[in-house]
């Protein structure tokens, strides 16, 4: 059916967009630090680019059982 593969698509697509998403706030997260308050702001963005990626595998994973 063509309606199923396109939701299947949009399902990898957000999944794949998450990840580079995380990806990107890992690479920002290294350029922060110094103060107290970018140490702080660089951890926040660590931790939200693991949960981001995480997510992302999760949508990937799960859109690829769909049937």
């Amino acid at each position: 059916n063509s309606n199923t593969r396109i939701r299947k698509t949009k399902i990898m697509l957000t999944g794949v967009i998450l990840i580079v998403m995380g990806i990107a706030f890992q690479a920002l997260s290294h350029t922060l630090g110094g103060s107290n308050v970018k140490d702080f702001l660089s951890g926040l963005l660590l931790g939200l680019s693991i949960a981001e990626m995480l997510a992302g595998v999760y949508v990937v994973a799960k859109g690829s059982k769909r049937k």
